[in-house]
Formats: structure tokens, sequence, C-alpha cells
């Protein structure tokens, strides 16, 4: 049997545009819990799941428009970066080539 648990959370970031949120409970062998998350098309959709035994994971979907406010939806135009373009790149003369390897005789011969 899976042992009684329970846990929730929420993530909400308005510069990421991240929202979401989710809750679970083990009790009498049994599984329940719900996750929520706000869609870039501005659709709230809500998963709500149950395993009892070895029924495997039912869910129910369903999707809602997100409640308007005044800040508006928050996906909008992209964020530019802060920071501007590098600097284009500076040649100067061309170095000078190495020089190539040079090889010594040896200096013992083979008899």
């Amino acid at each position: 049997p899976i042992p009684p648990y329970a846990f929730n959370y929420a993530a909400l970031d308005s510069e990421s545009q991240t929202d979401f949120s989710a809750e679970e409970e083990s009790k009498d062998g049994s599984v329940i819990g719900q996750y929520k998350v706000l869609r870039a098309d501005g659709i709230i959709m809500t998963v709500t799941y149950s395993v009892e035994g070895d029924s495997g994971f039912v869910a129910d979907i369903a999707t809602e428009k997100a409640p308007e406010s005044g800040a508006g939806s928050g996906y909008g135009a992209p964020v530019e970066p802060a920071y501007g373009a590098p600097p284009a790149p500076a040649y100067g003369a061309p170095a000078e080539p190495a020089p190539l390897p040079t090889y010594l005789h040896p200096m013992l011969k083979h008899q």
C-alpha cells in the first residue's frame, strides 16, 4: 500500500510569466491530486486525477479563460536584452609567419 502523504506548491513569477500550482494527497491506498497551469494563450488548464488500487491514473482536464486583470495577461512583445551588440572585430596587420622547423642531422651513424 501507498503510505499516506500530502503536498502542495505554487509558482508565480510575473517576469517569466510562470503561473503553476499543484496539490496531491495519498490516503487509504488511493491518490488524488490536481494541478493548474496558465498557458501562453491565456487559458488556465486544470488537470484533476486519481489512482485507486491498480487502476492507473484517471484524469479529467478542464480549461477556462484566465480572469482579466488591469495589467493584462503579461504575454506581450518579447523583452529586448539589456546588452548591446558586441563590438565589431578589429583586425591589424597580419602577423609574421612562424619560422619553418629545421631538422638537425643525427650525430651518430649506424654501421
